[in-house]
């Protein structure tokens, strides 16, 4: 579902959610075993919504969900105007939950696959 600007409120800028790229990657150790491409992934990437403007009308910098534990930042616009947030797995307190979770299944997988029951 699309959100359009006839659904939106005035204080209200359509918004999506996507994927860390490199400036939000900075400083992040990806798990041994974890392809790359996982730790880059946000749970609500590809979502798409509103967002509320501030006090003084701008969009804010940060979108916090799951109590604050997932945080995406603004990065700029698509081309049809549509505010762009990325993951933020620096600024996530719950990412290395998330990613030892990642770690846990491609362990799984893996000795799955050695013992002859996988690919």
């Amino acid at each position: 579902m699309t959100t359009t600007d006839a659904e939106l409120a005035p204080n209200e800028r359509a918004c999506v959610l996507q994927a860390a790229d490199v400036r939000q990657m900075r400083d992040i150790t990806v798990p041994h075993g974890v392809p790359a491409h996982e730790a880059r992934r946000g749970p609500w990437d590809g979502t798409r919504g509103a967002v509320a403007l501030d006090g003084q009308g701008d969009l804010p910098a940060h979108i916090t969900l799951a109590g604050g534990d997932i945080v995406y930042e603004l990065d700029g616009f698509a081309p049809d105007r549509v505010a762009v947030y990325r993951y933020a797995p620096a600024k996530s307190p719950m990412h290395g939950r998330i990613m030892a979770g990642v770690q846990q299944a491609y362990f799984e997988a893996a000795a799955k696959k050695a013992a002859g029951g996988g690919r």
